[in-house]
């Protein structure tokens, strides 16, 4: 390699420190300065965004007072005359930021104003009176036209707006004033979106409400109205610092919607924004200088060998990681280390084969003692079934049949002295022969075809097992069943159980549906409880080639 020309450590970890790091420097050097270059275009349409914003969020709130105003009109043009007034105090106290609300349709003529606002009521008058000027604003539909005008009245200041409705020579109107909390909130909601301030001024430039927050100086000495709808410029305002304004009409010349980005904060935010920049580049030039004093080249082919050696110690436990006098002190360390663990672990995984080989001889010898020990209890249940009542003998025998599946199953899993899969057929056929000839009574015939050729695990063959057993001892002890046929067959879905009686299976209780469960199957009875079916996936256990599905 190249770098096998420096003979220390050191040197060739300086040498690969500084191939990498260069390079990634320059990608670094890149990115910073178009980063840069969009932020500042970003910062410059800033204003002219926040004021699109305002501006369209004032327009929905001015065209829904007007849409409430003419519904308000609307419906009071329907009620008595006497109505009127309570239709627009109702509005009112439905909607809290608008301050007034007057009517003047099909021979309706009132006004209300908002409880909190009733000593205005003669200014407000006074205002609703003026008429409107100037072209309209016309709705998308058309259906209604709308004045916005700006009322200065003492300390009150704020918009009104004269709606128009219905066909011209019988038009109705609808003035509605909107509170200063309703602006107020409008405008905080935009403000807390943006850093830009945000406000409504008249044409005159004055303030169309009064923000305790940030007061008035914020605004543009002069020449506002000459920015309109152009891109945001730079002005002095009323403070005296500079800004980055954007001016945008509401709805016509009668209001204005304004942005202002402080430039000083536009300033700092591109030298915080270099300077996050820098950073990252000047933290690289240190990491040249100091990983090439103790990054050691060679370091990373004599990891590769390592990492090698672990991947195939998987494969062939013997294997051992190289030691060389050409590798540092450090990682001849290392390599011996690993040696020592891969050695440690090939005792450890002979370990856990014995291990391993004795647990599978005890659970053998569990399996076979599990598989004497329920032949012991058949034995005991047998002799109980010949004593006693008739129920206890019937008991008995239930019982005796249910253990005799277990027995069966375990005897033909263990008939080779290992656990191995179960032959499905011969099992289920032994059990039900021997569980028709414990509780068939005479006149009762019982009939069984299964027909699944295949293995499974013992698992899954007890609980099947169980269920041709629960299905026998159901129908057989009925006095008018003299018939009970069971039949399962196997295909690529898994298998079915199908059963009949002319007697009565009786309800799917706890027991059947808890084998069915551990069968992993769906069950389902007639309404007559004469046939009953169920069915689930075939879990084919065992290694024989012949195994059929």
């Amino acid at each position: 390699m190249l770098f096998h020309r420096f003979s220390s450590l050191r040197t060739r970890l300086a040498a690969i420190s500084f191939a990498l790091m260069a390079p990634m420097t320059l990608i670094v050097g890149l990115n910073a300065a178009l980063t840069y270059s969009t932020v500042q275009k970003a910062v410059a349409l800033a204003p002219d965004a926040s004021a699109t914003a305002l501006r369209q969020a004032l327009r929905a709130t001015f065209w829904g007072a007007a849409r409430v105003g003419v519904t308000a009109g609307r419906m009071a043009s329907m009620r008595e005359p006497g109505e009127c007034a309570a239709v627009l105090e109702q509005t009112l106290a439905v909607n809290s930021g608008y301050l007034a609300i007057r009517i003047d349709a099909d021979g309706r003529r009132c006004a209300a104003v908002r409880a909190a606002d009733a000593a205005r009521t003669e200014p407000i008058a006074a205002a609703f009176d003026r008429p409107a000027t100037g072209e309209p604003t016309v709705g998308v539909d058309g259906a209604i036209r709308m004045w916005v005008t700006t009322v200065r009245e003492g300390a009150m200041h704020a918009p009104l707006i004269e709606a128009r409705f219905g066909p011209p020579g019988s038009e109705g109107r609808v003035w509605i004033m909107l509170g200063e909390d309703l602006l107020e909130a409008v405008v905080v909601s935009a403000d807390s979106a943006t850093t830009a301030s945000l406000g409504l001024v008249d044409a005159s430039g004055a303030p169309m409400l009064e923000r305790r927050v940030e007061g008035e100086g914020w605004l543009p000495a002069s020449g506002l109205v000459a920015i309109a709808d152009e891109p945001a410029r730079v002005l002095r305002g009323r403070d005296g610092a500079e800004r980055s304004y954007a001016v945008k009409p509401l709805f016509g010349p009668s209001a204005y919607v304004v942005a202002g980005l402080d430039s000083h904060s536009t300033r700092m935010v591109l030298w915080q924004l270099a300077l996050s920049i820098v950073v990252p580049i000047a933290t690289l030039l240190a990491l040249l200088v100091l990983y090439s004093r103790t990054m050691k080249s060679s370091v990373v082919d004599w990891v590769d060998s390592l990492d090698s050696v672990a991947r195939q110690s998987t494969f062939d436990p013997g294997v051992r990681a190289p030691v060389s006098a050409r590798m540092p002190a450090e990682l001849q360390n290392v390599a011996r280390s690993f040696n020592d663990m891969l050695s440690k672990r090939e005792a450890r995984e002979n370990a856990l084969s014995g291990a391993l080989v004795h647990n599978q001889y005890l659970a053998r010898e569990l399996h076979h003692r599990v598989k004497n020990s329920l032949q012991i209890v058949q034995s005991l249940l047998a002799q109980g079934a010949r004593e006693g009542s008739p129920e206890t003998r019937a008991a008995m025998a239930a019982a005796q049949v249910r253990a005799y599946v277990l027995s069966a199953a375990y005897r033909r899993a263990l008939a080779d002295g290992e656990m191995r899969p179960v032959e499905l057929d011969p099992l289920l056929e032994d059990v039900a022969g021997f569980a028709g000839g414990r509780f068939a009574r005479p006149g009762q015939s019982a009939q069984w075809t299964f027909h699944t050729r295949s293995r499974v695990a013992i698992d899954d063959a007890i609980p099947l097992g169980m269920i041709v057993v629960e299905l026998l001892a159901r129908a057989l002890p009925a006095a008018q069943a003299t018939r009970v046929s069971v039949a399962m067959e196997v295909d690529a879905a898994g298998w079915r159980l199908s059963a009949g009686t002319d007697g009565t299976f009786g309800a799917v209780d706890d027991l059947l549906k808890a084998f069915a469960r551990q069968a992993a199957a769906t069950m389902s009875i007639s309404p007559d409880g004469r046939a009953l079916s169920a069915a689930a996936p075939l879990r084919v256990a065992g290694d024989p080639p012949d195994v059929q599905v």
